[in-house]
Parts: C-alpha cells; structure tokens; sequence
C-alpha cells in the first residue's frame, strides 16, 4: 500500500495536484483494535486508544493473571508467537507477573514460523518434562496449529490451557480429535461457551468475573489443576530457596533450634526468647 501511495504521489497524471497520506495502525492480530483503525481512517475523525496497551495485550494479561491468581496458578509456561504481538505481550506478561509477586514463569518459549519439526518437538519436550499444568500461549492460528501437530505427537495430555484472542475461537482447532488436549481451554475449547467476562475501568482498571460452575474441567476429578512448583511449607518448617531456581522453587526445612513457625507459607522462622526461671514462690 505504502508503495503504490508514493507512486501515485510521484505521477504527474494520476491524481495532479492532489497529494495523498496515510496512517499505519498496528491491529495486534486483534479484531477490536483494527476495527478502530479503520472507523477512524473512514471517518476521518481521530479515535483515541492506547495503541501500544493493545499491542501488549494488557488487558488480556491482567485478567489472565486474575484467573490464575484465582485459581492458586503460580507455575506456569508462557508460549508467544516470533513477531511484535508475542515479544511485547511477554515482556509485558513478565513484567505484570513480577509486579504482582504472585508467580514465575516455568518456562518461555518463541513458537517459531512455520512448520519447525526440530524446534516444536523441542519445545513440547520441555512442556512435557515441566511439573507446570498451566501453559498460556498468546500466538496465531497457524502457530497452534503446527504446536498442536507435536503435541499430539507426543501425547502431552493433562495441562490447562490459556488461550489469547488470537486463537480461542479459531473453529480449525474446534475438532473432536483435539478435544483431550485442549478442552476446557480458557475461554476456548471443542465447544466455545462464555465462562466470564473482562471489564476495563478507570476506577478499578481490569476487573475479571468467572462463572465458574460452567468451566469445563478436562481432569480427574473434575476439578482446577493444582499448578506450583512446591507446595506450602507445614508448621514447624521454613522455606529455603533453591539456588539459581525461581522463587517459587524453594524445599521445606526444620526450624532451628530455638526457633518457631506456626503459619503455612512462612518464610522464615521466629526466634524463640529463651524462658525466664521463675523463682519458687517465698511461701
């Protein structure tokens, strides 16, 4: 388009004294946001949206990190796609997810274009030898379709997916052969259903409602998976953090002596003061 725009401009009979411009919007792979380009190109009036929240993902991301906060999900595996849409919705994942000190990131990955045969089964082996069950992927139709092809290769069955708009309603992924991998994909699945909604405030910023007694659970029993990467220390125990491990990566160990811990998820333990001696009563 840019290329026949500057020929036409350059033509002394095409279009004479008549000079034509443009605006480039980026659509982020997002119906919403090239709609809005476009009425505003039509219109020729100026539509204010954050271009560069969209292309992030923003909002998606903050509503994904309220689901997994909801559901106890602090393990978990991040997929993008190789081009501007996936890059800045991970840098932006990342960074969200450390802000809200809630979570880390089991692995990330860069689905490659086209079909990679070498590469995807690569990547499936780690989501495979992974002990996350939770894996949001925010990538296009084809990337799925080429991941998908190895997963199910491979039999990777038992993790909850997390899908970006780019691809939940892609209906090529809505067949019956795909349904033990992906359904119960949130909000996508064998069977599209609306299990909640996403509202964008001012006031509150992303407000994310679930109905949750509607989600299809692909797990037995029919319930959310657990997803961490260990589980809370007991009374009695601390938390020591694995070297060169993310924080959610930690053993339990005992207190030492003279020192308590009597909550669940406790970082460290207390010192005990020693007892006083009571003097035997003068009586």
């Amino acid at each position: 388009m840019l290329f026949a725009i500057d020929e036409i401009n350059r033509s002394d009979s095409l279009l004479p004294n008549v000079t034509l411009g443009y605006r480039l919007h980026d659509n982020c792979v997002s119906l919403g946001v090239a709609f809005r380009a476009a009425f505003s190109l039509a219109s020729g009036k100026e539509v204010m949206f954050d271009q560069a929240a969209s292309c992030r993902g923003t909002p998606v991301v903050r509503a994904m990190l309220q689901i997994l906060k909801r559901f106890g999900w602090t393990w978990i595996g991040l997929l993008v796609s190789d081009d501007d849409y996936g890059l800045n919705v991970a840098r932006s994942f990342q960074s969200e997810l450390a802000q809200s000190g809630e979570g880390c990131l089991a692995y990330l990955e860069v689905l490659p274009w086209g079909n990679n045969p070498g590469e995807l089964q690569r990547i499936v082996g780690i989501m495979k030898k992974s002990t996350s069950r939770v894996v949001i992927v925010f990538a296009h139709e084809n990337h799925m379709l080429n991941l998908l092809g190895e997963v199910v290769r491979q039999n990777v069955t038992g993790l909850q997916w997390m899908a970006s708009e780019a691809w939940t309603a892609t209906t090529v992924l809505q067949i019956p052969s795909y349904m033990p991998f992906l359904a119960g994909t949130l909000d996508g699945s064998t069977f599209v259903q609306n299990v909640g909604v996403v509202k964008e405030t001012a006031a509150k910023g992303g407000e994310t409602t679930l109905k949750e007694d509607i989600i299809f659970w692909n797990f037995v029993p029919k319930k959310p998976p657990r997803s961490v990467c260990s589980e809370s220390c007991p009374p009695g125990t601390r938390m020591a953090r694995r070297k060169n491990e993310p924080d959610c990566c930690f053993d339990c160990i005992p207190c030492s002596e003279g020192e308590i811990s009597n909550m669940t998820v406790f970082a460290t333990s207390v010192n005990v003061p020693e007892r006083k001696s009571i003097p035997p009563s003068s009586k």
